[in-house]
């Protein structure tokens, strides 16, 4: 007689369990966000998040390119428009990751509106910045 190998079942309610762990877990998601005893609010929290994600990398990637494109290299962005300028554009792609805004405190010194500006996108950048003034 065959040895049968005893596994425990891996349920649905696991699966979403793990899901909504990992989603926590990595700041995309939090529990306020959802019904804990809801399958439906989880599966939308849970979608919504991965949405966002997705639709993040996307405006980034639409972003770098578009500032590839009008600048070549990054260093080439460094040396035209300084060191300041190239640290918002960073800030900028983390900000569309993430679906928040940059906020832009000494214009003088970064010429990160100008670059925007001069993009095709610049009203969809526009969107995640916010100038402060002093």
């Amino acid at each position: 007689m065959p040895i049968l190998e005893h596994t425990m079942a891996f349920s649905c309610t696991d699966f979403t369990d793990n899901i909504i762990n990992f989603l926590i877990g990595h700041g995309v998601l939090n529990e306020a966000e959802f019904e804990p005893d809801d399958p439906e609010s989880q599966s939308d929290a849970a979608t919504a998040a991965l949405t966002n994600i997705f639709n993040g990398k996307a405006k980034s990637a639409s972003f770098m390119q578009e500032l590839l494109d009008a600048h070549e290299t990054l260093t080439g962005i460094g040396e035209e428009h300084g060191v300041r300028t190239l640290a918002d554009c960073m800030y900028m792609l983390s900000a569309l990751q993430k679906g928040t805004y940059i906020e832009v405190h000494h214009p003088s010194e970064s010429k990160i509106l100008d670059v925007i500006q001069g993009m095709p996108s610049a009203a969809v950048w526009m969107i995640h910045v916010q100038e402060v003034t002093e």
